[in-house]
């Protein structure tokens, strides 16, 4: 399927650029987004009229883009998630997750489908994470992550203080919640706990 972009678009193509594409990516995607029309020659024409005005706004957002890179560029950012003996994660870090730390820690909205892990985050550790922020801008970032105090080898569910209701944190010696065991029966069971 044949398309017009609106947008400079990395391994794509630039303004005003017909590109052909498949039906699927050129539907779901390009023009959902509002990155690209149809290639029909009135849409080729009304492009042809506003390709300054769209040139203008991408590099306004090319500037928007530079600074957010100033900002978060080579910075670290921690999570903390619950591990195994193993330093493997229960899950993995997801761009979402990303996204959010971002937004936490330095007020920035960041899409995570711009956010691209080097490498799948299943462990603890220091992980590169890419942030195409433009089709011309990349950022790249450093995730630590650490384990949870609450992890499993940590200290077991029924005796966590993050985990233990507030009238259990005062009485440490109160047996633990029905719930709360059963919340981490799973992990209980592959450490070989007795709840």
């Amino acid at each position: 399927m044949k398309v017009v972009l609106l947008e400079n678009l990395k391994r794509i193509g630039s303004i005003g650029e017909i590109i052909d594409v498949k039906r699927g990516y050129a539907r779901n995607f390009l023009i959902a987004n509002k990155k690209a029309l149809y290639a029909s020659k009135e849409n080729i024409n009304q492009v042809e009229k506003i390709k300054t005005q769209l040139s203008k706004k991408d590099n306004e957002k090319k500037l928007e883009a530079k600074k957010i890179a100033g900002k978060i560029s080579n910075k670290e950012f921690t999570v903390k998630k619950l591990s195994t003996e193993n330093k493997e994660l229960y899950g993995s870090v997801k761009p979402t997750e990303i996204s959010k730390l971002i937004k936490e820690k330095d007020n920035l909205d960041i899409n995570p489908s711009m956010i691209q892990p080097v490498k799948e985050i299943k462990s603890l550790g220091k992980f590169k994470v890419k942030i195409s922020l433009h089709s011309e801008i990349d950022a790249e970032i450093l995730i630590v992550v650490e384990s949870h105090p609450c992890s499993p080898y940590a200290c077991p569910p029924h005796t966590c203080p993050q985990i233990l209701a507030p009238h259990q944190r005062l009485n440490q010696n109160a047996e633990p919640d029905a719930r709360q065991i059963s919340q981490h029966q799973d992990v209980a069971e592959l450490q070989g706990w007795q709840l």
